[in-house]
């Protein structure tokens, strides 16, 4: 069941992080674009605010993965001289 589990974690924050990659790489070409004039200026502009207020989903897509334990057989103390390395 574990195995499966992590399977599944792993196909899902995957298909984020391409999602992610992929939205960055069709932009970044933008942003290396060569400065000539004012017009220029304003499509890096736009695409800067593209990008801003992209960020807001793009973090709430990676969301902390939390676990928790299962192991009850770990002590305390065990915890702190293992969180203490």
């Amino acid at each position: 069941m574990e195995l499966l589990f992590a399977k599944y974690i792993r196909l899902h924050y995957r298909t984020k992080f391409l999602s992610i990659n992929d939205f960055l790489k069709k932009n970044e070409p933008r942003l290396n674009r060569q400065l000539r004039d004012l017009d220029d200026v304003k499509f890096v502009i736009n695409t800067l605010d593209t990008l801003k207020e992209n960020f807001v989903d793009i973090d709430q897509t990676i969301e902390p993965l939390e676990v928790r334990r299962t192991d009850s057989s770990v002590t305390r103390t065990k915890e702190n001289s293992i969180g203490s390395l």
